[in-house]
């Protein structure tokens, strides 16, 4: 090939880059897909971290997003879809007893390096009650002793499992049970509803919101997922808050902890 080919070729190539689509930052839920697939490890990381921690809407999307690659369902609603949640049919009247072996609690707790730490606590027992096919109210006792961390997999794991049943953090010890209890329901449609309740930890109790969505299999189960946000300093849980310590730096957790919960009730 002569210098004349070349530098034609060298000009298209160029051209044929030039025309490609500009690349856009990825968005929360394309973060939460790359978290997902690849850990700590995607090319976004420190992007997606960042955005994080600046961004707190920016957060409740990538955790919505995580939490439904975490147990099913796509994150995205269609409008053919939300037409069909407004006119679903909704479980039947009465009070349901939450299955503690089909029930699963999740825990997503950050430092503010950027590093995440998530696992489950059993749920001990709890109760969801439903009027003419809405949601009523309910409550669920977290036995906390069964806290467990699920991303570490070396021995680093049951030390920090230790550490967080110690009075640093939920002094199982002292407080075997962390529960929550409804007390006001607003529904957005037959299946999804904005809650507001009395969470209780380490023997504190304070008001807490969350996001809760009910459905059915026409079996006699219903099922109520949905997640919400915990600030750990109003519970004395101090250990490494910038609440209550200076100077920690990358060190330094993060207050918040969010709670993902997907509860199967029979009558």
């Amino acid at each position: 090939m002569n210098n004349f080919s070349k530098a034609i070729l060298f000009s298209g190539l160029l051209a044929i880059t030039a025309c490609k689509e500009k690349v856009l930052p990825p968005d929360a839920c394309a973060c939460a897909k790359e978290r997902y697939s690849t850990g700590m490890k995607g090319p976004n990381t420190n992007f997606c971290d960042s955005m994080r921690q600046s961004n707190p809407q920016f957060d409740t999307e990538f955790q919505k997003c995580y939490y439904k690659l975490n147990f099913g369902g796509d994150s995205t609603t269609t409008a053919q879809d939300e037409k069909k949640m407004e006119v679903m049919s909704g479980p039947s009247t009465g009070g349901y007893n939450v299955s503690s072996s089909e029930s699963v609690v999740t825990w997503v707790g950050r430092e503010a390096s950027g590093k995440t730490h998530t696992g489950n606590v059993k749920i001990k027992s709890g109760t969801i009650n439903v009027e003419n096919g809405r949601l009523l109210g309910g409550q669920m006792v977290l036995d906390m002793n069964t806290i467990v961390n699920t991303d570490i997999k070396d021995d680093g794991k049951a030390k920090l499992e230790g550490h967080l049943k110690s009075p640093d953090f939920f002094d199982v010890s002292s407080f075997p049970e962390a529960t929550y209890t409804i007390t006001s329901v607003s529904a957005k449609n037959s299946r999804e509803y904005n809650v507001n309740g009395n969470l209780t930890i380490k023997g504190v109790t304070q008001p807490c919101s969350a996001e809760i969505n009910i459905s059915t299999d026409g079996s006699g189960k219903l099922g109520a997922n949905g997640l919400f946000k915990v600030d750990r300093s109003l519970y004395n849980v101090k250990f490494r808050s910038g609440k209550f310590e200076t100077g920690l730096g990358d060190k330094l957790i993060n207050d918040e902890i969010l709670i993902h919960f997907t509860l199967v009730g029979t009558k």
